[in-house]
């Protein structure tokens, strides 16, 4: 799986997790400006699941 696995320990969790402490507070607003980018790939794999 090439895509953010969901396990919990998996690699790019943790990751993300370690950005997020070192960004502190400001990793609240970063994330929510970044939240719309989310959706966006979220849209298109499903739009690619279903279309294959």
């Amino acid at each position: 799986h090439r895509f953010l696995p969901c396990e919990n320990k998996s690699k790019a969790v943790e990751q993300v997790k370690n950005a997020f402490s070192k960004l502190q507070e400001k990793g609240v607003y970063k994330a929510m400006s970044e939240f719309d980018i989310f959706i966006n790939y979220i849209e298109a794999y499903m739009t690619m699941k279903i279309q294959n």
